[in-house]
């Protein structure tokens, strides 16, 4: 909606409402009641309090994201504690040096850059030389040169060294890329909106520590997550692409432009669709987002809530704000 484009953070626009609409929006408001008092008997009281913030960062947020991805809780949240404990600012602070050419972890737990006792002959150079083109690949993402390679040979380096699997997952990656420095735009228009840049003490982990350290190391706390490979990869080139559009590793400026603007941007970090976004919005930047999974689909509709019917045009669900004033008296609307 066009209101989305100028408000910013929690503002709440002047809306026009219909009587039909309160109606509706009341009738609907007492069944989920209903519904969720039987509920809390077995969850307990889940309910969302809007009214206090969500603790950490917005990058904090966005790493925690890609983390909680196809796993289960207790993994990701192992798996960010665990990068919490390596790279804490007290750990790092002070303590840091910019490291390019770096060893990179295999899906087998197994470090690159070090020769495996027992390996002679042709088959050990060939593992050399397949280590050295990891470390250029690595090395290259953190500069920024990986723009300078074809395909053709960074699908050689990975499809290399890593099983078909795992090689193509990071070679899509990759080659998802871009240049992203027009974003910038949106930081000076933070800073026009009143954004300062301040330390922020709310940080849990020395993310230009993480930045520079070497690829087995990030892989290796993660890595009861599993595909910790690709995942590390992908932490690490959002990293780069934050620090090279914006100067620095932040992003608590996304608080200070028009909500519309700040999805835009979270859309465009690889890793992230429309639920992933909107959840980072409702839980961080304290927008009025609403993710939602085909699980609220089906509930609503056995619950006789509301008879589901085919979008118009075919359209995905996730575009259902995009929909004419008068066609937003749905289900989604109701609960906004």
């Amino acid at each position: 909606m066009q209101l989305e484009e100028t408000c910013r953070g929690t503002e709440l626009p002047d809306i026009h409402e219909s009587p039909e609409l309160e109606q509706k929006r009341k009738a609907l408001e007492g069944r989920v009641q209903h519904f969720m008092k039987i509920a809390r008997l077995i969850m307990g009281d889940r309910k969302f309090d809007y009214e206090h913030p969500w603790g950490g960062t917005v990058l904090t947020s966005v790493v925690g994201t890609f983390l909680t991805q196809n796993v289960t809780d207790h993994l990701s949240s192992n798996a960010f504690m665990n990068l919490a404990a390596e790279f804490s600012l007290s750990k790092n602070r002070s303590n840091v040096e910019p490291r390019t050419n770096v060893p990179l972890m295999l899906t087998d737990g197994s470090g690159l850059g070090e020769s495996e006792p027992g390996d002679h002959g042709s088959a050990d150079e060939r593992g050399k030389c397949r280590d050295k083109g990891i470390e250029e690949l690595i090395a290259s993402i953190r500069t920024g040169e990986i723009s300078s390679w074809d395909r053709g040979r960074i699908r050689k380096v990975l499809f290399d060294r890593f099983e078909s699997s795992t090689a193509a997952k990071i070679f899509h990656d990759i080659a998802s890329i871009r240049d992203t420095s027009h974003w910038n735009s949106l930081l000076k228009e933070a800073y026009n909106n009143g954004y300062r840049k301040e330390e922020n003490t709310n940080e849990t982990i020395d993310w230009d520590a993480l930045l520079h350290a070497p690829f087995a190391k990030i892989a290796e706390c993660i890595r009861d997550r599993g595909n910790q490979s690709q995942m590390a990869l992908r932490i690490l080139a959002f990293l780069v692409r934050i620090k090279r559009d914006h100067g620095s590793i932040d992003l608590e400026w996304l608080r200070h432009v028009p909500r519309a603007k700040a999805k835009r941007y979270l859309l465009s970090i690889n890793g992230l669709g429309a639920k992933s976004v909107d959840c980072i919005r409702l839980l961080s930047l304290r927008h009025r987002a609403f993710p939602v999974d085909t699980n609220v689909a089906r509930i609503v509709t056995r619950l006789g809530w509301v008879e589901l019917q085919p979008l118009p045009n075919s359209q995905e669900f996730h575009l259902v704000n995009t929909w004419s004033v008068s066609s937003l008296v749905s289900i989604v609307v109701l609960l906004l």
